[in-house]
């Protein structure tokens, strides 16, 4: 082999090596998430590296101003890439710079100064800054559409050699790999602003939530406390003080059998009044045994009689088609319908309700309505921060109907009324069930028929 074919060998080897070395160096940056400034600004500077005698810039089309082009060319005089930057991108649309970005093509402009394709402004402001000739190559997004123009520029009029192109494409190859990662890591900024924003509102509504369940808690253990006290107060004024002159009916015929023949009477009269107001106490707390389980609606109505002792007249409304509920569904909603009818006591300041029950494919609903005076139905989220026992008792019935897997609606405003919705899912099996008995009387009527 000739010494000069060795020495050529060699030189390509070392240029090769160099080239390697540099691309090496260019990925670690983009893999360590440099900003693509950064990244673009170590390529344009790579390229004298390797190839001395030859300046490169970028121009990046700028997508929040597309009127005007970004150019990222650390060796190229500061007030070139100045002017540069402030020159419209829509003179250049007839010229070279823009036909890269625009129409994903490869320039080459081997005499500026002669070069009637640029404007003559542009041409007068590389000349000034002994930009003389240059070699554009498109630079591809993660899409495949352009995004950038690679530029090498020289210092004399000429073309590019098959080395320079070779260079031109590994620079654009490599800022098209900056801008993937560039898009990856804002997708994975975005991600994590929306995660971390996620995160707060959850954590936020969950902080809300334990308030509320530890607020609910308190109000529940001070309304057992107070139903215990209620029912003290109850049992002393009414059943102990029945029990009490009995029992002094009973020591005064002990003492004197004779002196008073209608004592027993009294005692007797007495006792029935102590087993009547018993009763009567046992009804008030669950429905009497007499009471048919199956049949929500007698449960409602119970609970409507009940309330007519506070002066509240519930009219009871029924569609008449089957409801068929499990028995803890049935408990829950009678709970729920009495809780309610308790609000309007308490809260609307009327003296009439009424109550729809009706069926929804394989849901059960129960409206509760009044037209008293209403609240804002948009503070019931923030009940734990308020001692309103109305709110904590629509926070308490929601909580339940989510543990059925049902759900309570409340529609109220000032001065409008309050109209809640108890949503309660059906036993499927009996729902079922009661389609096939129907169909099947039906179909009995019909062969009769």
């Amino acid at each position: 082999m000739a010494k000069s074919e060795l020495n050529g060998a060699n030189t390509t080897k070392e240029r090769n090596e160099q080239l390697l070395a540099e691309q090496k160096n260019l990925l670690r940056l983009i893999a360590t998430g440099q900003s693509l400034e950064e990244c673009l600004s170590a390529l344009c500077r790579a390229v004298p590296r390797l190839n001395p005698g030859v300046r490169a810039g970028i121009l990046l089309a700028d997508s929040q101003n597309p009127s005007t082009p970004r150019p990222i060319a650390p060796d190229l005089q500061s007030l070139f890439v100045h002017e540069f930057k402030n020159a419209p991108i829509d003179h250049l649309t007839a010229g070279m710079l823009a036909e890269p970005i625009y129409h994903g093509i490869s320039i080459t402009s081997e005499d500026i100064k002669n070069d009637e394709r640029w404007p003559k402004p542009w041409r007068d402001l590389c000349i000034k800054h002994h930009v003389l000739a240059c070699y554009l190559t498109p630079v591809t997004g993660p899409d495949g559409k352009p995004k950038a123009s690679f530029m090498l520029c020289f210092d004399e009029p000429r073309k590019p050699n098959e080395r320079e192109q070779q260079l031109a494409e590994f620079g654009s190859d490599i800022a098209s790999i900056a801008f993937e990662r560039d898009q990856e890591q804002e997708e994975l900024r975005k991600l994590n602003e929306s995660l971390e924003e996620r995160v707060e509102e959850r954590t936020s509504a969950l902080l809300s939530y334990q308030g509320q369940l530890r607020s609910l808690a308190s109000q529940l253990s001070k309304a057992k406390e107070q139903e215990r006290r209620r029912l003290a107060t109850e049992l002393h004024d009414n059943l102990g003080q029945i029990l009490a002159v009995a029992k002094m009916k009973l020591a005064a015929v002990q003492k004197n059998q004779h002196s008073d023949q209608a004592a027993p009477d009294e005692v007797k009269d007495l006792l029935d009044k102590a087993i009547t107001y018993t009763r009567e106490l046992m009804s008030d707390l669950k429905p009497p045994p007499s009471l048919n389980k199956e049949d929500l609606g007698a449960l409602v109505t119970w609970v409507a009689q009940k309330m007519k002792r506070y002066n509240l007249d519930v009219t009871i409304e029924d569609d008449g088609r089957p409801k068929p509920l499990s028995e803890e569904t049935q408990t829950i909603l009678m709970e729920c319908v009495r809780e309610l009818l308790f609000n309007v006591v308490k809260h609307a300041n009327v003296k009439q309700a009424r109550v729809v029950l009706s069926r929804l494919d394989k849901q059960m609903q129960i409206t509760v309505e009044d037209r008293g005076k209403g609240f804002n139905s948009e503070k019931i989220e923030q009940a734990s921060t308020t001692d309103d026992g109305g709110q904590f008792g629509l926070f308490n019935i929601g909580e339940r109907m989510d543990l059925l897997g049902g759900e309570l609606e409340i529609n109220s405003a000032p001065g409008k009324g309050t109209k809640a919705i108890l949503f309660a899912p059906m036993k499927e099996e009996q729902t079922a069930q009661t389609a096939q008995t129907a169909q099947t009387a039906q179909s009995n009527k019909a062969t009769k028929n």
